[in-house]
């Protein structure tokens, strides 16, 4: 049996975009698909934490495991893109460099080596084969409408998943607004494009709930306040807070995460992949409102079009990363 293999990496929005990418790469190949998901400081969780009973059974190993059954050692796989055709195997680890870059070399040697067995991915962030005569920002336009549908497809834990209905059954229909300030604070907009992408928002629907997600209780206030102000019902989710390195921690980020995906459209900082990607999950990217910072521009939707966002935008969606 043919297998895509991958062991994510760094947070959990990161290593979740990996495990979309991975699974649909699996799926597009026709091959079995294996998650190694080991925790990490940064993402102290298992992957029973997180996930379905039955999406764990389905895919998730231990690397223990993988070393057992296919002879893969995590912290033996070699930089970049290596083609082993003696042991059927293909690794790829993309570090500074992402995974992106290598898709059409990958895409080649697959073709031309049909007696591979195993592709083995280190990753932490979203790629996929497409069009490699497109811009990086037209790759990632193509290959994120399967994301979006893979994770609103994706069944988290039960727990997580049963907080997101009761709070999606009091509001059926409803905006949103994603803040991080803590570790962006040299890449927040201003208030006034805030302020100014709401108003944009509302313009072009008659729903008025907006679910406020923030790093914040203090920014997450203000914009409750600020938002009524506009004509919005404004609503949030009150969470326990744990430690980072505490697996429950992953809890209250994914289950926000979810309600922001299921929006019918988004305000954020698109600076955040943890925003960008719930805005990717609502199956509406095109009419959510992802704001740059206030020294490079205004209010933008969908994908930013200035020089500055082209130039670093594998950097901050995952694209060249360090593993």
């Amino acid at each position: 049996m043919k297998r895509v293999v991958l062991f994510p990496v760094s947070g959990y929005i990161n290593r979740l975009q990996a495990v979309a990418s991975a699974a649909l790469m699996a799926k597009e190949l026709g091959w079995q698909f294996l998650i190694a998901w080991e925790p990490q400081q940064v993402a102290a969780a298992p992957a029973n934490a997180l996930f379905s009973e039955t999406f764990c059974r389905d895919f998730v190993r231990s690397e223990v495991e993988i070393a057992e059954m296919l002879g893969i050692h995590k912290e033996e796989i070699p930089r970049y893109l290596t083609i082993n055709e003696v042991a059927g195997l293909i690794t790829l680890a993309g570090h500074e460099r992402g995974e992106q870059i290598f898709m059409p070399e990958l895409s080649t040697a697959l073709h031309q080596n049909p007696g591979i067995q195993t592709l083995a991915l280190i990753a932490g962030g979203h790629f996929g084969f497409t069009d490699t005569n497109l811009s990086i920002p037209e790759q990632e336009a193509s290959l994120r409408p399967n994301r979006g549908s893979w994770y609103r497809s994706l069944q988290l834990r039960s727990d997580i998943e049963q907080r997101v209905l009761v709070e999606r059954a009091a509001h059926p229909s409803y905006l949103a607004l994603h803040l991080r300030y803590t570790d962006r604070s040299h890449q927040v907009p201003s208030k006034k494009y805030i302020s100014q992408a709401l108003e944009t928002l509302a313009s072009r629907t008659v729903t008025r709930s907006l679910f406020i997600a923030s790093d914040t209780a203090a920014s997450r206030d203000e914009w409750a306040a600020r938002s009524e102000a506009m004509g919005f019902e404004p609503w949030c989710v009150e969470h326990t807070v744990w430690d980072r390195s505490d697996e429950r921690s992953a809890h209250p980020a994914l289950i926000d995460w979810r309600i922001l995906g299921g929006s019918e459209a988004m305000v954020y900082f698109e600076e955040s992949s943890f925003a960008y990607e719930a805005a990717v999950a609502t199956g509406s990217f095109d009419h959510s409102i992802g704001l740059s910072p206030s020294r490079f521009s205004g209010v933008q939707a969908g994908v930013t079009r200035s020089i500055t966002a082209a130039l670093t935008y594998p950097k901050r969606h995952g694209w060249m990363k360090s593993t």
